[in-house]
């Protein structure tokens, strides 16, 4: 069992062992975290000869490893890496689904939606998924497909040249959008997507950028130069169809 442990004034994540439930025996700790852990195993690359332990905690933050039952052996670094930023926080996840999905959910704490009679909310559930990645194994997060249930009416453009100013969705009307968004930069430095004065942005390095903010539109697509700081919470991929969806 995994457990939130401030003995000897040391924040970290604390792991016991029971024969009957009853009866726990302390067996290690790996200090550093803070509350909410959550531990669990998941193959690399849906690959089930290989795999990793993950011991994540309330701040979105984990380590990969490996773990024998009472010692969590850390293999991916000192540094922690961190697959949630923002308004997400405690998460958990669910075990044993029947068809072996790793499915989170977190708390948008501190999100708030004035005029509505509730105080912040859940986030939607997502699949958990182990990925080589550029700089190592990495978690990745992906809404889950049972959620395009929800969606609308599909609009959809194909293999367009967008001009700055150019807003190829000025015909929509709507409070909630999700957009999908495949491009090739053809030289430009970047590109990014203003919602209402929420900015979206990669640089050129990017083929694929992926968010979600709840908006209404117009929308304008702009080009623009910016940097990118390492770690600012969005996986680039190699996809490139010159597509533009919205549901």
């Amino acid at each position: 069992m995994a457990v939130y442990d401030e003995a000897g004034g040391n924040q970290g994540i604390a792991f016991h062992t029971s024969p009957n439930l009853k009866d726990w025996t302390y067996q290690s700790k790996i200090d550093g975290f803070f509350e909410c852990p959550d531990l669990f195993e998941l193959p690399v690359d849906e690959n089930p000869a290989r795999t990793r332990w993950i011991l994540h905690a309330a701040a979105g933050k984990y380590v990969l490893g490996d773990f024998d039952g009472r010692v969590f052996h850390t293999t991916s670094g000192k540094e922690k890496l961190q697959v949630w930023y923002g308004n997400f926080y405690a998460a958990q996840s669910f075990s044993n689904t029947p068809d072996h999905r790793r499915i989170q959910i977190g708390w948008a704490n501190a999100a708030a939606f004035p005029g509505m009679p509730f105080n912040q909310q859940m986030t939607v559930p997502v699949q958990l998924t182990l990925r080589s990645a550029v700089d190592g194994l990495r978690l990745f997060a992906q809404p889950l497909s049972e959620l395009t249930s929800l969606r609308g009416p599909k609009h959809e453009w194909t293999e367009i040249t967008p001009d700055t100013g150019d807003n190829p969705l000025r015909m929509l009307q709507g409070d909630l959008f999700e957009i999908t968004l495949d491009f090739s930069p053809d030289g430009s430095e970047s590109l990014g997507l203003d919602l209402q004065g929420a900015c979206a942005r990669g640089p050129r390095a990017s083929f694929s950028l992926g968010f979600a903010l709840k908006t209404s539109f117009p929308l304008t697509i702009r080009k623009e130069i910016v940097r990118q700081k390492r770690g600012r919470g969005y996986w680039i991929t190699p996809r490139c169809g010159g597509k533009i969806c919205a549901w």
